[in-house]
Formats: C-alpha cells, structure tokens, sequence
C-alpha cells in the first residue's frame, strides 16, 4: 500500500534490485570514448543508450535510465555493473572512479564525526562520562547524585535479567561472552539525566530465527492505521518500558558483572 501511492495519488515506487542491463545504438564504443582537442586528450562521460531493468517493491519491472539511477542509487548500479562485468563499457568506466571516490570522502567524513562523538563530553552544557567509575566520581564532584540515581534507577529496572552466579561455579557449554556496560545522556526534557546497560551485540552469534526491528518501519504505519479505519477501531499507544526483560532468552549468554552491580562486581552472571 505504502509503495504503490501517497494521499494526493502520487506514486512511489521503492526499488527492490536490479535485474536486467541493455544498451541500443546511441551508446558509445570505446573507441569512440576518448578524443583529441589542442593536442589534448580527453575523455567523454556519457551515459546515452544505457538502460537497467529495475525490480520494484510491489514486484513490477520497468526499464529506466542510466542517467537517472546513477543519481539515485549510484553504489547500486556500480556493484550491479561491476556484478555483469560491464565496468570497462564507455558508459561505466569513468562512473565507477567517480562513485567510488565520493563514497571513500562520504566514509572518511563519517569517520572523522563519529570519532568526535567518541570524545564528546558535554550535552546541553552537562558534563557525560563514559564510564559508571566515571559517572559517579563526578557526582562527588558537584555535590549531588544525579548520575548514581540514573544507574540506580536503570539497574531497578534490569536487575532482573541477570543471574550472578556462585563463585567457583563453572559455566555450562555453550554459553556466549557478552560485554555489557553503561551509556550516559542527558534528554532535553528538564534536563533528564538517563543511564542505560547495553550489551555488545557484535560478539554474540545471532539466531538465524531471531527478527527484530529497534523501531516500526515507515511502511508498518500508515496500513496499520488504514485498516484500523477500515474496521472502525481505536488507535492506542503504549510504552513497554522493561516488560520484554521479563520474556525467556534464547540465546545462552554470560557476561562480567561491573561496579554499577555493586556488591556483585566482578561476578559472572547469566543473561536470562
């Protein structure tokens, strides 16, 4: 419903991949491709009779320009046309350099940004630590206790999810090390001060049964909100806040315990 039109009759259609390439006469030879002008060679950078067959999302083809899809789906069309082995044709040789330095400056600005976020220390004039150590060191410093209160606050909440297990004991087989540790930040609503455990999903092998999505894709609102209107149904919305917590895990994890568990620092513990 969501890629076939908008409220005013508008259609969108979302590309799903590409399936077909062609070229007619109008497209260039390499032979063709370079010329000399005052002694000068230069190359020509032409995409003319070059098209690539499309596969949308609501399962229709269609056949569309080269010029169009290099603006729109350009990292697209150079794995496409590398895929095809069409890299070297007059419409694709000087696209794939020009792609591929755009994409190496877009990553390298990326990368210089995160690496500012990393060293970010204040928010909204409020200073952040990376670490509980950290955290708590600061409240000492300002006289209150607005992080340690955020980690008490967190840790009430998932308390529940870990199983600090007895000292000797040995882990059964199977089970995964996780990394866990805390995020500070400061939310503009009054200053709210929020501390969050997080776990290290990049060291855990995911279920290939597992589908889980952090927030509603775009597509999921708007037929949700038709087909409410259709059966004449009110539209609620709720917070879960730490009920998932109390759901069974699948996935056999165990992880080091850190000083915002207080007596239990250091500890193993299973995550349930």
């Amino acid at each position: 419903m969501y890629d076939q039109c908008d409220i005013d009759g508008n259609e969108y259609l979302l590309l799903k991949c590409f399936v077909d390439i062609q070229k007619d006469p109008m497209a260039i030879s390499i032979d063709k491709q370079k010329s000399l002008h005052n002694d000068q060679e230069y190359m020509h950078h032409t995409t003319l009779g070059w098209h690539i067959c499309c596969q949308w999302n609501d399962g229709s083809t269609s056949w569309e320009k080269l010029s169009d899809l290099k603006e729109s789906h350009p990292l697209q069309v150079v794995e496409f046309t590398v895929a095809m082995g069409l890299d070297h044709e007059p419409g694709f040789n000087w696209l794939l350099l020009h792609t591929l330095k755009k994409c190496d400056a877009i990553i390298a600005l990326l990368k210089k940004h995160s690496a500012k976020n990393l060293h970010r220390m204040h928010k909204f004039g409020i200073e952040c630590h990376k670490t509980v150590e950290d955290a708590l060191e600061l409240d000492k410093h300002n006289g209150n206790t607005m992080w340690a209160d955020a980690i008490a606050k967190e840790m009430k909440n998932v308390r529940v999810a870990f199983d600090p297990l007895e000292a000797g004991v040995q882990l059964l087989h199977g089970y995964q090390f996780v990394q866990c540790h805390m995020i500070f930040d400061v939310k503009m609503e009054v200053y709210h001060w929020k501390a969050q455990i997080v776990a290290g999903g990049h060291m855990m092998d995911v279920l290939l049964t597992v589908t889980y999505a952090r927030v509603v894709s775009r597509e999921t609102i708007p037929i949700a909100l038709t087909m409410a209107a259709l059966n004449a149904l009110k539209v609620m919305a709720a917070d879960i806040m730490y009920s998932y917590l109390t759901a069974p895990n699948k996935e056999k994890l165990w992880m080091l315990l850190g000083p915002e568990f207080v007596k239990d620092k250091g500890c193993k513990a299973l995550v349930e």
